[in-house]
Parts: structure tokens; sequence; C-alpha cells
């Protein structure tokens, strides 16, 4: 029960930065960055006789984890513990008669659960330029139905 009231405390910090518009953001940009890269490279060059959408789905998820996931974690903890390190709150957030570990276990589960959905955006992200692609290049034709549990 404890953990919950400091969870929700958590959570209501967090609603005061820019972390909420970070789980959008960051997987947007991922989507139009390789959509537009994706959009001016010969299809053949990219998916050779496999699947498009499978492979769509692994650039895209190869360039998150790569590159952005891990400025995305670095961001998002730091947003987290911004709060407490404005003017040293940390010592007034520890001396609450809470259990310490309920303070440090919140910051992890906030920050695992923007993690988690902005993978979850960034799958939707895909299916959507799975949808757009075919438009700006032509040659370009991916399957129906969509191989959602290959693509999970």
């Amino acid at each position: 029960m404890m953990l919950l009231r400091v969870l929700w405390a958590e959570v209501l910090k967090t609603k005061r930065t820019i972390a909420p518009w970070m789980i959008v953001l960051a997987p947007a940009s991922v989507v139009l960055l390789m959509a537009f890269l994706l959009s001016q490279v010969p299809s053949m060059l990219l998916f050779r006789g496999g699947d498009l959408w499978l492979g769509l789905t692994r650039i895209i998820l190869v360039f998150w984890a790569i590159l952005m996931m891990p400025l995305y974690i670095t961001l998002a903890t730091a947003l987290l513990a911004a709060f407490e390190h404005v003017e040293n709150q940390w010592k007034l957030l520890l001396a609450r008669p809470v259990p310490r570990w309920t303070v440090y276990v919140a910051k992890l589960i906030v920050g695992v659960t923007m993690l988690g959905a902005s993978t979850t955006l960034l799958v939707g992200g895909v299916l959507a330029a799975g949808t757009v692609l075919p438009v700006l290049q032509s040659e370009l034709r991916f399957r129906l139905p969509i191989p959602l549990s290959a693509m999970f």
C-alpha cells in the first residue's frame, strides 16, 4: 500500500516535466526519420526477397535499440531524478516515514513503464510507416495480413 502511494506521487511529479512528451516524441522521431530515409532509397537495396513488414520492423527496431533507446533511458532517468536534485530534495524525500526502497522502486517502475509505452508506440509507428511508405515509393508492396506475431 505504501508503494502505491509513493508511486502515485512519482507519477504526479513526472507530469510536471517533459517526460510525458518524450514518450511520444522519441518513437515518433525514429519512425519519421527511418520512413524518410527508406523513402529515398530504392527498395531492392533494402528488402532483398524477404518480408517487407519484417524488414521494416527490423530496421526501425535496430535503429531504436542502438541509437535512441540508450539516449531515451538516460533522459528519462535524468528527468525522474531532476525534481529531487533541484533544491536538494533527496534529504526531505528520504526523511519521510516511508521505506527508502519504495522511493527507488517507484522511480524504477515509472521509468520502465515510460520505456514500455514508448516501445509500444514505436510498434504502432512501424505499422503507420508501413502504410505510408507504399504511397511514397510505388514499388514497395506490403502484403496483408500484417504478421503481427512475427513482428512482436
